[in-house]
């Protein structure tokens, strides 16, 4: 099995890791352990790969943004992404989105 950048293969991966999404232990994980990638120590799931922390993307409206992404949810409003924090600012309908 070939593992991401930044991870390591287990023959009992936590079924449910520390992702970008879940900082912590899930205190109520039902899925057992199996056979899979591991992230190496201060790495987390995100998306198909293990990042640090501050690399991290964030939920946002039912959907997933990398660090760094921008999106418009309105046209009076741009929401950025930075280290799996989410902020949001007004601005010109006219201002493109980075």
């Amino acid at each position: 099995m070939r593992c991401p950048a930044n991870s390591m293969y287990s023959i009992a991966a936590p079924g449910c890791p520390l992702t970008c999404t879940s900082l912590s232990s899930p205190g109520e994980c039902e899925a057992p352990p199996t056979e899979g990638c591991v992230c190496n120590p201060g790495y987390f799931w995100s998306q198909d790969g293990c990042v640090r922390l501050e690399e991290c993307g964030c939920r946002f409206r039912g959907g997933y943004l990398e660090s760094g992404q921008s999106v418009r949810p309105s046209c009076q409003q741009v929401c950025s992404c930075q280290g799996g924090v989410v902020s949001c600012h007004d601005t010109p309908c006219s201002t493109p989105v980075d």
